[in-house]
């Protein structure tokens, strides 16, 4: 599948799932672990996850997601042994949206390291 290139300050995420990681106190945050592309922190195809999701917006066929830490990350094909992982993905977006503003899912357009 292409996509679009990604706005700057955008990384492309690739091979990625939902992972949902417990912290302090109890509670869980949803993340992403992929392979990274475009991140100059990163060499390209190195596995990382990001910090928590706060947020997410379609751009054309893709959806980049918004971390805490104020990263973008448009997301490219999922991992091959998640065959459940975009509706994993849409599942975690409905949790978040839930708990926001509508206005910090950002508007639809359409113009066209290992978890612990």
């Amino acid at each position: 599948m292409l996509f679009p290139p990604p706005p700057t300050n955008t990384f492309i995420l690739t091979d990625w799932k939902v992972v949902r990681r417990s912290v302090s106190g109890g509670d869980e945050i949803i993340c992403i672990f992929g392979k990274v592309y475009g991140n100059p922190r990163f060499r390209a195809g190195t596995t990382i996850h990001t910090s928590s999701l706060i947020g997410f917006r379609r751009d054309f066929e893709s959806i980049v997601v918004h971390t805490r830490n104020g990263s973008e990350y448009c997301l490219g094909n999922p991992d091959p042994g998640e065959p459940f992982a975009v509706n994993r993905l849409l599942r975690a977006l409905g949790e978040i949206s839930a708990t926001m503003p509508a206005a910090a899912t950002g508007p639809a357009t359409s113009e066209s390291g290992p978890p612990a």
